[in-house]
């Protein structure tokens, strides 16, 4: 899939329930991030709450020059405080691809598998939140049943059934409550 910087700003303007955003057709690219990221800017600069911005599988399209302008505009203009409330975050964009420069305030996260530990302490924190806390034993089976959904290098088919069946989990425990 094919994105530019019109077709990405109109996302923003779709999530953030703005009005969509105008531009010259015949414009160059960089004019055409210009043109969309001013506004865009300013509308995220108004968000009167904390808000994230998270694009999630930007890996999976293809973005053109107008569409990595657009967003050199708004990393800077979010690095520079210009909107105070908003954290951008671009998962699976190479930062190589917006530029050297971009690296100096691009934080890597590199995700990987968790350990069974760490759902077993998931289980735990969960439970207590909802105030239903399980014997350790209980614990640590259903965190061996979930550890086993995921192999040493999960596709997106394999985390959608962990996830699948940790919701399922979660909302058994939270039910335990609600009886």
């Amino acid at each position: 899939m094919n994105v530019c910087a019109v077709r990405l700003a109109e996302l923003f303007a779709e999530r953030l329930e703005y009005a969509p955003f105008k531009t010259d057709g015949l414009a160059q690219d960089v004019r055409i991030a210009r043109d969309l990221g001013a506004p865009l800017v300013h509308c995220l600069s108004e968000q009167p709450k904390r808000t994230w911005l998270l694009v999630d599988g930007i890996n999976h399209i293809n973005l053109d020059e107008s569409a990595l302008e657009l967003l050199r505009r708004l990393c800077l203009a979010i690095d520079g405080g210009e909107c105070p409330n908003v954290s951008l975050f671009l998962v699976g964009l190479d930062p190589a691809v917006l530029g050297s420069q971009f690296t100096r305030f691009m934080l890597i996260d590199r995700v990987g598998r968790p350990q069974r530990q760490d759902i077993e302490d998931y289980l735990k924190a969960f439970a207590d939140s909802v105030g239903t806390p399980r014997p350790p034993v209980e614990f640590a089976k259903v965190a061996g049943e979930l550890d086993g959904l995921l192999p040493a290098a999960p596709d997106h088919v394999h985390w959608h059934e962990f996830h699948e069946a940790l919701a399922t989990k979660c909302a058994e425990i939270g039910k335990e409550r609600a009886s």
